[in-house]
């Protein structure tokens, strides 16, 4: 297996301030991502692949947004990575099964490993009052 991790520059910013005078407030936040690629992990990796990763060569990464949150604040635009693929069609039909499965107040989504065996994907996100899942995607990345 290798190791990948995603080189995502993000930026938060605070869009509700907390209030001074209330001990239980909290800053609310959204977060925003730009995905400019991929580098091998040593030991760690945000996902993993059955593939050798070269330059040069076209990867597709899956992922989600989400928002979470609580009586006291909200933070938005949050992103969980979870699998790499060298087959973009694959990749999509992952991204759809998830997207259908929030859609269904699910879960759980049963999509494909970069190896087309399938299996489940917990959605690490609650879709209630607080919180919400924004919307799964497919980033084309290359090696940098």
């Amino acid at each position: 297996m290798t190791k990948i991790n995603v080189v995502d520059d993000s930026y938060t910013e605070i869009t509700d301030e907390a209030d001074p005078e209330d001990s239980w407030s909290r800053e609310s936040t959204a977060e925003s991502h730009y995905i400019r690629g991929i580098k091998i992990g040593d030991r760690y990796g945000d996902v993993e692949c059955s593939f050798e990763v070269v330059p040069m060569t076209n990867y597709y990464l899956l992922y989600y947004r989400y928002s979470t949150g609580d009586t006291f604040g909200r933070d938005e635009g949050k992103i969980e990575f979870v699998a790499l693929y060298n087959d973009i069609e694959l990749a999509d039909k992952s991204a759809q099964a998830m997207n259908n499965a929030a859609n269904n107040k699910q879960m759980l989504a049963t999509i494909w490993n970069d190896e087309g065996k399938p299996y489940e994907e917990y959605l690490n996100c609650v879709t209630d009052y607080f919180g919400s899942f924004d919307g799964a995607e497919v980033e084309t990345v290359q090696l940098i």
